[in-house]
């Protein structure tokens, strides 16, 4: 089965996030999306960290947090395991407008 029998990139899309929510902001450079609680914390015990957000979860808050990597601005956080789970965090970072 071939990319194109199932994905079309020549056509507008019909669900557009942007339509109704906006252009998502450009504040820094790339985002890491991490899973791995001991990469999260050797990032912010080694490197100077600030917390530029958060997403909002009724079992606890979750940090987002940002540093300078080679004149880079990179933003990351631990995201929740499992691919819906992480992709609706991955969505609303994009779009959320307010705690960013």
């Amino acid at each position: 089965m071939l990319q194109s029998d199932f994905f079309d990139k020549e056509t507008e899309a019909l669900i557009d996030l942007n339509v109704i929510y906006g252009a998502g902001k450009h504040i820094t450079d790339k985002c890491m999306i991490i899973f791995s609680k001991e990469i999260h914390t050797y990032l912010v015990s080694h490197y100077k960290c600030e917390i530029i957000g958060e997403i909002g979860a009724c079992n606890g808050n979750i940090s987002i947090y940002c540093l300078d990597y080679k004149g880079e601005k990179i933003a990351f956080y631990l995201t929740g395991i499992g691919s819906a789970v992480a992709s609706s965090m991955c969505y609303e970072r994009v779009y959320e407008r307010k705690n960013l």
